[in-house]
């Protein structure tokens, strides 16, 4: 346990001193969230490892989970080696220039927006939607109205309509996507709308949050809590509020000395994988033609709900080469971001970083080359043409 609580303590002194050194500007650095994630996704769950195996019956052998732990102290130091070497402060603050004119088209977009959600708000109000509240609904997971589709739009057109007119009112759809997405006792769609509104407020006011942001944070562990506990009763509810972290990081004890799994994806795999998430129209039969990572562990484990992977587990589906290729990768596209939000300090910057904060998530979480690729996917169909709207003068 002390090799856990030293990655813990790793995580939590690099952060601290970011903190210090740089203030609010924390939050405009890629590599301060990637620790945050690593905190939460690796650091806290592994503490906990023997507790998880034993109540939720993985059986998972004390060699595995010495060796996860000392694979995520690694990557714990080398993360926040970086986060040190690539600090906060050196960012500086961003430059808020308001447009001359107004936005029209990405005005007509948010009214388009906001007239879906409240009808889709209304239909969902005669279904009955408060006599199940926060209880975790499959069929609404599937998303059949496209709620994360109007997420990731609401990205662009939230954040330049809140410096356009610096008023709250701009993050109705936001809220209230946030709002069905909790009803239906579901947080990612929720996380992906309320980001823009955390950062706007941050970096228009040029202060971190902290006792709001916590008070959110509680507020996800506790529908965790409540989600959790109609799935394994008689769980303690530590356990049970880490439930999107701990089922994330418990595949990787399970599966790092497995020699079915580890090193059986190929080269060609792996580039499917990064090609998933960019080449939308070709994922079928990306999909079809290779087992991508979180496939197999889906599979093979056949608990009846999603267990998928994380990013070190899903490197090493490629070999002790996929996983050094994978923190490449990463790294690289981290230190790019970086030298863009550096560089441009506007609103455009703000908009790249709240993308990244986004996905980054989903990085962890799933895995490296398939969410940079949907990044880049996001990035081009998504947030392009709103960045074009915001260009055209009428």
């Amino acid at each position: 346990m002390w090799i856990s609580l030293l990655a813990l303590t790793i995580c939590l002194l690099a952060l601290c001193l970011d903190y210090v050194k740089s203030g609010y500007l924390i939050v405009l650095n890629p590599f301060s969230w990637v620790v945050l994630l690593i905190l939460f996704y690796f650091a806290i769950p592994s503490l906990f490892s023997e507790q998880i195996s034993n109540y939720y019956n993985w059986g998972l052998f004390s060699a595995d989970i010495l060796y996860s732990r000392l694979l995520t102290l690694l990557v714990t130091v080398y993360f926040s080696f970086l986060l040190c070497l690539f600090s906060s402060k050196h960012i500086g603050a961003i430059i808020l220039e308001k447009d001359s004119h107004s936005p029209v088209l990405i005005w007509g977009v948010w009214l388009v927006i906001v007239s879906y959600i409240f009808w889709l708000f209304k239909l969902k109000l005669s279904e009955g939607v408060f006599s199940n509240a926060f209880l975790y609904d499959a069929d609404a997971a599937k998303d059949p109205y496209k709620l994360k589709n109007i997420a990731y739009l609401l990205i662009p057109v939230s954040i330049y309509l809140y410096f356009d007119k610096y008023r709250f009112w701009v993050f109705i759809p936001n809220i209230l996507i946030v709002l069905l997405d909790i009803l239906h006792g579901s947080r990612t769609t929720a996380f992906i709308c309320l980001v823009p509104i955390l950062i706007c407020f941050i970096i228009r006011h040029k202060k971190l949050y902290l006792t709001q942001l916590l008070a959110l944070f509680m507020i996800m562990l506790a529908i965790g809590v409540v989600r959790s506990d109609n799935v394994v009763q008689n769980v303690p509810w530590y356990i049970s509020a880490i439930g999107e972290f701990r089922e994330t990081y418990i595949t990787l004890p399970l599966y790092i000395t497995d020699v079915d799994y580890v090193g059986n994806g190929s080269f060609l795999t792996y580039i499917g994988s990064l090609l998933f998430g960019i080449v939308q129209p070709l994922r079928e039969s990306i999909s079809n033609t290779y087992i991508l990572p979180g496939t197999f562990i889906a599979r093979d484990v056949a608990r009846g709900y999603g267990l998928g992977s994380n990013f070190l587990i899903e490197s090493l589906y490629f070999g002790f080469y996929g996983l050094i290729a994978s923190i490449t990768l990463l790294t690289s596209f981290m230190f790019i971001l970086y030298r863009q939000v550096y560089k441009v300090k506007n609103i455009d910057a703000v908009l790249l970083i709240t993308l990244f904060i986004v996905f980054s998530r989903l990085i962890v979480r799933e895995g490296i080359p398939v969410n940079i690729g949907l990044y880049c996917f996001i990035l081009i169909f998504y947030i392009s043409p709103i960045f074009l709207m915001r260009k055209v003068k009428l």
